[in-house]
């Protein structure tokens, strides 16, 4: 079995060698676990690769530059993990998974404002081609202080509010037999309102600068284990009784989880919306 670690450093160097021969590309950076201090990359984990060019739009249009690193099995293009671009998606050879973002050259100064790119660079950054000695400039962000996170009562309890209208939206879905849709607003909506409240939970609980990852990473290390515990039965198959079984522990774990959060916060429940929504459901779904 192939060493994956060292089959990502052949990737990489084979990236360097060809990257220097072309005018076009100033940098490179690696980010990511491929990059990170802690939470080190495993033998499955991806190589996140930021190109900046002056000419970006060359590497999502076209693929036969991919060669160079290697043979490839697939390739498709999606919006990078912040929004802010696209990005190359490559499956390598041995299924070597690689990200290969492409920003323009001239937009580095700027780029590095951006308080998401902040968050990424300060989990660790490698930078493996400066051209122009622009990427220096990323050591200095890499060691700032992170801002300290906030919790808006507005932002939560719209957030919570929002729970509680998709759960009664996702039953009257169930109950017209749209188990498709059902399933999707439970299983997927209603679950970023859950993860969202886990993470308020989080840092409600272990001060506000706890880190809590994003999208769900590494949510079994740093959530509470009661939550971790209560997700087990929190989807459902594909099946009406057992996506309305779903939907009411979706529910009751969401509850504890946003009481506890606001009373550490010590902000006040929105208790009216979750009595009316889980009323409306029970006597609906369980009539």
């Amino acid at each position: 079995m192939l060493n994956h670690h060292e089959e990502y450093e052949k990737l990489i160097n084979r990236f360097i060698d060809w990257a220097k021969k072309v005018d076009d590309i100033r940098g490179a950076i690696i980010v990511g676990s491929r990059a990170r201090m802690n939470e080190a990359a495993d033998e499955w984990s991806d190589l996140d690769l930021v190109i900046f060019s002056t000419n970006p739009e060359k590497y999502i249009t076209s693929t036969d530059w991919l060669t160079n690193m290697g043979e490839y099995w697939i390739t498709f293009i999606e919006n990078d993990a912040l929004g802010l671009t696209k990005e190359r998606r490559v499956l390598h050879e041995d299924a070597l998974d690689v990200d290969y973002v492409c920003y323009p050259a001239k937009g580095i100064p700027h780029l590095f404002k951006h308080p998401e790119i902040h968050k990424v660079i300060q989990r660790g950054i490698r930078v493996i081609l400066d051209k122009d000695n622009e990427l220096i400039q990323l050591n200095n962000i890499q060691h700032l202080e992170q801002e300290a996170f906030r919790i808006s009562e507005y932002d939560l309890l719209n957030q919570i509010n929002d729970f509680w209208f998709h759960a009664v939206n996702g039953a009257k879905k169930l109950l017209r037999g749209e188990l498709f849709v059902a399933k999707s607003i439970i299983d997927s909506g209603m679950k970023r309102n859950l993860l969202y409240i886990v993470e308020i939970h989080s840092k409600a609980k272990n001060g506000l600068q706890y880190d809590t990852w994003h999208n769900g990473r590494f949510i079994e290390k740093w959530a509470d284990p009661r939550i971790i515990a209560g997700l087990k039965n929190a989807y459902s198959y594909y099946d009406k009784t057992d996506i309305e079984r779903s939907l009411m522990e979706t529910m009751n774990l969401y509850r504890w989880v946003a009481m506890e959060a606001c009373e550490n916060l010590e902000i006040t429940y929105p208790i009216h919306a979750d009595e009316k929504a889980t009323e409306w459901i029970i006597n609906h779904i369980q009539s």
